[in-house]
């Protein structure tokens, strides 16, 4: 572990400890998750990174937990339209676009919770597989997942048709094709479908999956607009919000989104959003990831308390850069 890890490891630790001596805190918590998994069963099988190990169970779970500490759940578009400060609010979103969060269909009507989908758009087109979910399959497969991190870290810093070449030409012809329902994309039917729905809300997360702030400032544009227009013309009405992959953006990225029409923007940063938002926070908000283990309580407990001593250090070590 490196030590910027360690030390991030070390603080969320002290988060997780201060909390049961702190408040809740006050303003917007903005959850991220992946797949959607039917069951922890489905988990042990699925070809695939598990990311959050999130299931309908676990998500009841965390509903629960956040309304009992005095949360409301909100969508997107309240989001935008503005929140009271002085409230506690909520939100859900998933990455990337699995078909398995077709589960959200019978489960946010039922918990009366809206969510923001965020799909990369060619992944959705030409059904291709997510490239470290392939890597994850194929290395574990293989037996040889030892040097698996370092790997997925370097392909982080490649451009998508460089990434797409690799895998073809460590794998094989077929490396891009999903194996199974768990790890593929939404299909474009299957996404309109989804976006149909009055507690689901689509998202821009770019054409290919690109970490904008690797792209040239054209090539960064291009990803964005073409996911816009494509969106725009499946569900009708191009979407308000954007999740930048990786969580990567710069103050260039995030004028050019607004440029696009987004008015929303959401990163990998965890982070609690204070109360009302301006324009700048509207397009750098925070989100938490919750991963459902035996930790999970805890981290809840960690994400709502009002002292967050690993964002505070990751915000000290961003300006030191």
């Amino acid at each position: 572990m490196s030590i910027a890890l360690a030390g991030r490891s070390t603080l969320q630790r002290a988060d997780q400890f201060v909390a049961r001596f702190s408040p809740a805190t006050r303003g917007l918590l903005i959850f991220i998750f992946h797949p959607f998994f039917a069951s922890e069963a489905e988990i042990e099988r699925a070809p695939m990174h598990p990311h959050e190990r999130a299931t309908g169970e676990g998500l009841k779970r965390l509903f629960a937990y956040f309304r009992e500490h005095g949360y409301r759940f909100v969508g997107a578009a309240e989001i935008e339209r503005g929140l009271e400060p002085g409230g506690r609010y909520a939100h859900l979103t998933f990455d990337d676009g699995f078909a398995s969060n077709l589960g959200l269909l019978d489960l946010l009507p039922e918990e009366g919770v809206h969510a923001t989908v965020f799909p990369s758009a060619r992944h959705v087109l030409e059904e291709k597989a997510y490239w470290w979910n392939v890597v994850y399959r194929e290395r574990r497969r293989r037996g040889n997942g030892s040097g698996m991190a370092t790997e997925i870290e370097k392909l982080r810093r490649m451009r998508a048709p460089d990434v797409d070449a690799y895998l073809l030409s460590e794998f094989g012809p077929t490396a891009l094709k999903p194996i199974g329902d768990t790890d593929r994309p939404l299909s474009a039917d299957e996404l309109r479908e989804l976006g149909s729905s009055p507690w689901v809300e689509i998202g821009n997360h770019t054409i290919d999956h690109a970490v904008l702030t690797r792209c040239s400032p054209e090539e960064a544009a291009d990803q964005v607009r073409q996911a816009q227009q494509w969106l725009s013309e499946l569900l009708g009405a191009p979407p308000f919000v954007i999740a930048y992959p990786d969580g990567a953006y710069d103050p260039a990225i995030v004028d050019m989104c607004r440029d696009e029409g987004l008015r929303l923007g959401v990163t990998t940063t965890p982070e609690n959003n204070p109360l009302p938002l301006d324009q700048q926070a509207r397009m750098r908000l925070g989100r938490f990831r919750i991963t459902f283990d035996r930790r999970a309580r805890a981290q809840m407990r960690a994400v709502c308390s009002s002292v967050q001593l690993a964002a505070a250090g990751r915000r000290l070590a961003l300006r030191k850069r």
